[in-house]
């Protein structure tokens, strides 16, 4: 979620993230030297509590969400972005999946044009798009989605393996060169000689046709459910 992204970027001072109360993202953020500001926007305070203090859990995000860079906002991503009034190099959207139409909103065409509003000038947005291969319709409607806010969109996945076959859309302002997108800090997984992989797709995961989400047309939540998490 985090490295393609953070490498993508033109600069990485100001990071936004959506979601992420367990503060995994946020610990590997922090990995990167030149970042100045975390701004973490997470709807549950309990969320927050539970994994600033719990010694296994912040054992894992290895203290992240108390770290001085890191910058705790409750409140509705929707309406963080709405009302932000400032930008961010990189926003990274670590979010659950859109099953319901609450958190259907946070995949709409109209969210991601509020968060390509925040996004500075060459800068980086990154969002977990539920499972290419599980929820194959719902994630090419996420990729879709983003294109239609006017973002150059790149889809790529990886194999985890509490999940399975998982994807994510990296987005920018600009064309995205995949094959400059680099590694540069320790990580448990990634490596720089994986990320041309993550680009590619097979036959059972390839793009198929979806329609653009959007509030007024919450297809996504459809998609989601009609999907192949029998399998799962």
């Amino acid at each position: 979620l985090v490295h393609p992204a953070m490498s993508a970027a033109e600069s990485r001072e100001s990071v936004l993230i959506l979601g992420g109360g367990d503060g995994l993202a946020a610990r590997d953020t922090l990995r990167y030297q030149d970042v100045v500001e975390i701004v973490l926007v997470d709807l549950d305070p309990r969320i927050i509590e539970l994994c600033s203090t719990h010694p296994e859990i912040a054992a894992l995000n290895e203290g992240a969400l108390t770290d001085p860079r890191v910058h705790v906002v409750t409140q509705d991503g929707y309406k963080f972005v709405e009302q932000a009034g400032r930008g961010f190099d990189v926003v990274i959207i670590a979010l659950p999946d859109p099953n319901p139409e609450t958190l259907s909103k946070l995949y709409s065409v109209e969210f991601y044009r509020l968060v390509a509003r925040v996004l500075n000038p060459g800068g980086a947005v990154v969002t977990q798009s539920t499972s290419p291969f599980f929820a194959r319709a719902a994630f090419w409607s996420i990729h879709r989605t983003l294109e239609a806010a006017g973002l150059h969109v790149a889809a790529y996945h990886t194999n985890v393996p509490s999940l399975g076959d998982w994807g994510f859309n990296l987005a920018t302002d600009r064309p995205i060169d995949i094959g400059a997108l680099d590694v540069t800090v320790e990580t448990l997984f990634l490596t720089a000689e994986q990320i041309p992989s993550m680009f590619r797709f097979g036959r059972d995961a390839a793009e198929v046709d979806a329609h653009v989400n959007t509030l007024l047309r919450p297809v996504l939540m459809h998609y989601y459910d009609d999907d192949r998490w029998g399998y799962y």
